[in-house]
């Protein structure tokens, strides 16, 4: 399994090198920004996390067509980003039968340890071309060990 951000990238690089992992959009992401949008007002929040498990593409529409009062800017990125990431919401219930682990800990260690440690050191840059280019090394020299 394979949890990310949600940035179109990650779920590209996916495709590329691990094309049987099941890529999953993280529920804390998803939950921050709905929650950004929604400002302080809990129970919209709360309704608006749940028609985006529910939903999500129908919800992205529903933010094109102003249905949801806020932030126009704020909710074409929201509905952008639905659009992107709404079939890979996948909750347990979804998922099917198994044990599944409940919290994103060892997909986050896993990424601080083969790219946030390479890749965010002090002052370093990179291309998106260099970043992919060094990461496919990163993962070869690791599945090797």
């Amino acid at each position: 399994m394979l949890l990310a951000d949600g940035e179109t990238w990650i779920k590209h690089l996916a495709d590329d090198w691990l094309p049987t992992a099941r890529y999953q959009c993280d529920h804390w992401h998803l939950a921050a920004k709905i929650r950004e949008f929604c400002d302080r007002e809990e129970h919209r929040f709360r309704r608006m996390l749940n028609r985006a498990f529910a939903l999500p593409h129908k919800l992205a529409a529903q933010l094109v067509a102003g249905r949801w009062r806020g932030d126009p800017e704020k909710a074409r990125e929201l509905a952008i980003y639905l659009t992107n990431n709404g079939d890979h919401l996948q909750t347990f219930r979804h998922m099917g039968p198994g044990r599944w682990l409940h919290g994103s800990a060892p997909a986050e260690k896993h990424i601080e340890l083969t790219v946030n440690r390479r890749f965010k050191r002090r002052g370093m840059r990179w291309s998106k071309r260099g970043a992919r280019n060094l990461l496919a090394i990163r993962l070869e020299v690791i599945a090797t060990r």
